[in-house]
């Protein structure tokens, strides 16, 4: 029992930082630092759960305390499964690594390490640590510092704030700007249908020049779930994920304003307790 208030109290902390954050004079205009794309796939803050979340949404490691894990791998110009990455989470603990084959002409390995907690009856919060062990130019040998909370007022909406690069990292002996990402779902009715919305920008970039995020999740049928989202670029991506019980499979693919595809990542993992799926055991 004091074990669990201290992690609250600790992710209480970790929620005041962030109003620091906002608040302090370090956030000034700065050059961004963006993380290259490749091998995971996109998720909103506010909607994301599992594994995946370490590199999401930290809070949203504690919406499930179960064991997960899940493996991916990425198919581009030709090359299957040069790239991949894992994910595994559990007692809200999460680890993840991603491996891109030939980012800027140089392997890019990155590991990642994360925790949340519930902390209020309707707040999560969590922090994570991202360190890029190899990586071309200036993503070699860095490392983030990233937070977030997850707000669910009325259990059709939930809001999810993430503030990553806290320490900012430098670039060219600068340091870049904090990066903050608010995000929206927001479920009709029996969760078949979730409408999410994202907003992402840096230390004192305008809403106007913020870049926005409208996705959509639909589960059809008992254990099928559909994703798609589409951004002010017109880059936009798409899936599947189905549920085998403790298994499930999925895939979703990347493309640019063009229609030029950017990667396709294929999904295998495994949940330790079964959910809702489209394989149903009769026991005697």
């Amino acid at each position: 029992m004091s074990e669990k208030i201290g992690i609250k109290n600790m992710m209480l902390r970790i929620s005041l930082v962030i109003f620091l954050f906002i608040l302090s004079p370090l956030a000034g205009a700065a050059d961004r630092f963006s993380l290259p794309d490749g091998v995971y796939y996109h998720r909103f803050a506010s909607s994301v759960v599992g594994p995946t979340s370490a590199w999401i949404n930290p809070a949203a490691i504690g919406y499930r305390k179960d064991f997960m894990t899940e493996y991916l791998g990425a198919y581009y110009e030709g090359k299957f499964l040069k790239s991949w990455g894992w994910a595994t989470s559990g007692d809200g603990i999460a680890i993840a690594y991603r491996h891109l084959d030939d980012f800027q002409h140089q392997a890019y390995d990155e590991y990642i390490f994360g925790v949340g907690d519930q902390i209020l009856p309707n707040l999560f919060g969590g922090v994570s640590y991202l360190h890029i062990k190899n990586g071309a130019g200036i993503y070699r040998k860095k490392h983030l510092w990233n937070i977030s909370l997850s707000m669910n007022n009325n259990r059709k909406l939930v809001t999810g704030v993430v503030f990553s690069n806290l320490n900012r990292t430098k670039n060219n002996g600068r340091p870049t700007g904090v990066e903050q990402l608010y995000s929206f779902s927001y479920r009709p009715s029996n969760n078949l249908i979730i409408l999410s919305m994202e907003i992402s920008l840096s230390s004192r970039q305008s809403l106007a020049s913020a870049g926005y995020n409208y996705g959509i999740d639909i589960m059809p049928a008992k254990g099928i779930f559909v994703y798609a989202n589409i951004d002010n670029s017109r880059n936009f991506q798409c899936g599947f994920k189905v549920n085998l019980e403790k298994e499930y499979v999925g895939s979703q693919s990347h493309y640019d304003s063009r229609g030029h595809h950017k990667g396709t990542t294929s999904i295998v993992g495994y949940q330790a307790i079964p959910q809702p799926s489209l394989v149903v055991i009769h026991k005697k």
